[in-house]
């Protein structure tokens, strides 16, 4: 590890960017800048709308936009990314892959084994993208979820 600080500062329209012993220059981009509000604010946790808009009285209009998932134009959202229905058959296909890989194990049959296993850690991330912090169930098409994409695609 080099003794030079680590280093993420703007520059016009460039960031130099330094850690360790590696350093380089890149052109300024959403992603940076949000990146650099991070490593400003270590530990504090943010919502993606709070990233995406700057500017004085952004914090109260994202917790308005959060609190009832509207914004600015009267756009809601299209519901829940899963409905019960659908929550319903992840259950369900999780179930019997379980059950797939115990047979598989029990015949010694470690392809179909891993085919299962494979298809369930498909599911998970399925689900993992449904669902947000808590738990808490992710709204097709809202300000926030549209945000979160926004900022996950600019990183």
């Amino acid at each position: 590890m080099s003794d030079q600080p680590n280093v993420f500062v703007r520059e016009g329209d460039y960031w130099t960017i330094r850690y360790g012993s590696e350093s380089f220059r890149a052109r300024d981009s959403k992603g940076l800048g949000y990146i650099a509000t991070l490593l400003r604010h270590p530990g504090k946790e943010f919502h993606a709308i709070d990233l995406v808009s700057p500017g004085s009285g952004a914090a109260g209009r994202a917790k308005a936009a959060r609190e009832d998932d509207l914004h600015a134009g009267g756009l809601g959202d299209a519901g829940d990314v899963l409905d019960a229905r659908a929550k319903a058959a992840y259950r369900t296909r999780l179930t019997e892959l379980a059950e797939e890989i115990a047979e598989a194990e029990e015949f010694n049959d470690a392809e179909r084994a891993g085919r299962a296993r494979a298809e369930i850690e498909a599911l998970e991330d399925q689900l993992t993208a449904a669902f947000g912090l808590g738990g808490r169930p992710r709204k097709a098409a809202s300000a926030a979820e549209r945000a979160r994409v926004n900022v996950r695609n600019s990183i």
